[in-house]
């Protein structure tokens, strides 16, 4: 029962006071004022951006050492994609880089983690079996 009573009172809004959680900051949101001409030039200036659909097959090989997280996730990508468009030969070289160990000598040089390093080695495997059988 004493724990109940403890639960509500760190629920108490006074109990955050010395927190600064959003719902407790005074700063809102103003809109910016705009005239209507102003509104309607950066409206007409909008553009959608429209990538290619095979934008991950332009990707370098191989990944320049030390490779970051986000440079080994988009090769992971494009190793995938190009599996589905049945590119067996490319998405194994991607495969292939994104399999390469850390390199020593580059201290920030980032890995693939154990899971990741198993569904690439499992589509490594794939692509072999699906050129064998070409």
């Amino acid at each position: 029962m004493d724990e109940n009573k403890e639960f509500l009172r760190f629920l108490n809004k006074k109990y955050y006071n010395n927190y600064d959680f959003e719902w407790f900051n005074n700063d809102e949101k103003k809109k910016i004022k705009m005239t209507e001409a102003e509104f309607m030039e950066q409206k007409n200036a909008w553009r959608p951006k429209i990538e290619d659909r095979d934008i991950l097959s332009k990707i370098s090989i191989p990944i320049p050492r030390p490779a970051d997280k986000f440079s080994l996730i988009e090769l992971k990508s494009a190793a995938e994609e190009q599996y589905y468009l049945r590119n067996y030969q490319l998405s194994l070289n991607y495969v292939n880089d994104l399999l390469k160990p850390k390199n020593p000598n580059f201290p920030t040089d980032c890995n693939l983690c154990g899971a990741e390093k198993k569904e690439m080695e499992y589509l490594r495997d794939m692509c072999f079996k699906k050129l064998s059988s070409a």
